[in-house]
Order: structure tokens, then C-alpha cells, then sequence
């Protein structure tokens, strides 16, 4: 499957879905004239090729999903213009490392979906930039530790899963972080995370199929 050059003049609609195809490469000027362009998905291709220069005038773009496509990791200018984006999917992919930048301009994302990859770690400020963001998936990864500094910051959180990863400890949190749920089920966890009682103010945890042994609090 390729792509023919006419297509960057033919005035392509604000949706534009090529998934589940037997992609591998996308000209880096595919979308140069389309900037109108508000919803793209190339989800479900064979390991494909997405250059750093896709995106560059993508500058209307609100959703987008790259999942299930090969993918090993996220390079820093990837979003750069992508200062509408509100839904960003790059789950199923093989990823294993992420520039810690790379989400920087992303101001308006409400939900990131990091799921089912290979991460064991991630970058300390990976989501300070993003103000808006509401739910977070990371399940199905290979983390170890819970780092809650991570979502520090972030007002409008809503949603964050860690589910079936390998979390085993909780790093000392150096400030608060608010979220609504958080989902730590099916990992390695043997102690109660004593940050969720002094830290963070949660309505709903999932702490189910984890090793805990005890629940021991001492009061600050």
C-alpha cells in the first residue's frame, strides 16, 4: 500500500482513517496541505514508519490514534504542533522509551492513552506541561515503581491506571497530586501506600490482586 503525491492537493476531508491496513511507511508530506485536519487514526498498520514531519501542520488536529503500530518510541518534535490535540492514543505499540519532552506542547490533551507498551520507566516532568489532562492509562506496562510526582501539578486528573505492571515500591512523594481514581490493580505492591492516606486525596482506589501482607500507618 503507498501513497501517490495527488493526494496532498485533493482537499481531504477533517477525518481521515487508514487503519487496519498493511501499512509500513506515510510521506512525512502526506498532510502538509490538509491543516484542517481534526481526526486521524493509522491505528492497526505493520510496524510503520511515522516521520517527525507528519504532524507539522496539523495545527486543528484534536484526536489521534497510532496504536497497534509498531512503534518503539516517541521522539521529542513528533506533537510539537499539536497544540489541540485532546486524545492521543499510541497504545499497543512496542515502546520502550519516550523523550521527556515530547509531550510539551500538548496543552490541551484530556486523555493520553500509554497502554499495553513495554515501559519500565518514565521521564520525571513527562506530564508536567499537560494542564488539561484527565485520564492517563498506563496499564499493562512493565513499571516497577509508583512515582505520584509524576501527576503533580495537574489539576483537572481524573483517571490514572498502573494496572497490571510490575509496581513493587512507591517513591516518596515531594508534593500532593488530586485525582478522582487511581488503579494500581494486579501488580506486586506487599505494603499499603502510606501516600494515599497523608498525600493524596482520591475518591476511589484499586489495590486488588497485589501481594499485601500488611497495613501498617504511622501517623505524621
Amino acid at each position: 500500500f503507498s501513497f501517490q503525491s495527488p493526494l496532498l492537493y485533493c482537499g481531504m476531508p477533517p477525518i481521515v482513517s487508514v487503519s487496519n491496513n498493511m501499512l509500513t511507511a506515510i510521506p512525512w508530506d502526506l498532510f502538509r496541505y490538509m491543516s484542517r485536519l481534526q481526526v486521524l487514526d493509522v491505528s492497526n498498520n505493520v510496524n510503520i514508519s511515522f516521520p517527525l514531519g507528519l504532524l507539522e501542520n496539523q495545527i486543528s488536529l484534536s484526536t489521534l490514534n497510532i496504536s497497534n503500530s509498531g512503534l518503539a518510541t516517541l521522539e521529542q518534535r513528533l506533537f510539537a504542533n499539536c497544540t489541540k490535540l485532546e486524545t492521543l492514543n499510541v497504545s499497543k505499540n512496542g515502546l520502550q522509551t519516550i523523550d521527556p519532552n515530547v509531550f510539551e506542547n500538548l496543552t490541551s490533551l484530556k486523555t493520553l492513552d500509554l497502554s499495553w507498551n513495554k515501559l519500565v520507566d518514565l521521564p520525571r516532568r513527562l506530564f508536567s506541561t499537560l494542564d488539561n489532562l484527565e485520564h492517563i492509562f498506563l496499564q499493562h506496562n512493565r513499571l516497577t515503581v509508583f512515582q505520584s510526582d509524576l501527576f503533580k501539578g495537574l489539576p483537572t486528573l481524573k483517571i490514572i491506571n498502573l494496572g497490571y505492571n510490575k509496581v513493587e515500591t512507591t517513591a516518596k512523594p515531594t508534593g500532593r497530586f488530586k485525582v478522582d481514581e487511581l488503579v494500581l490493580k494486579n501488580n506486586k505492591l506487599k505494603e499499603f501506600p502510606e501516600f494515599l492516606v497523608y498525600q493524596v486525596p482520591v475518591k476511589r482506589v484499586d489495590l486488588s490482586q497485589n501481594e499485601l501482607v500488611s497495613i501498617n500507618l504511622v501517623s505524621n
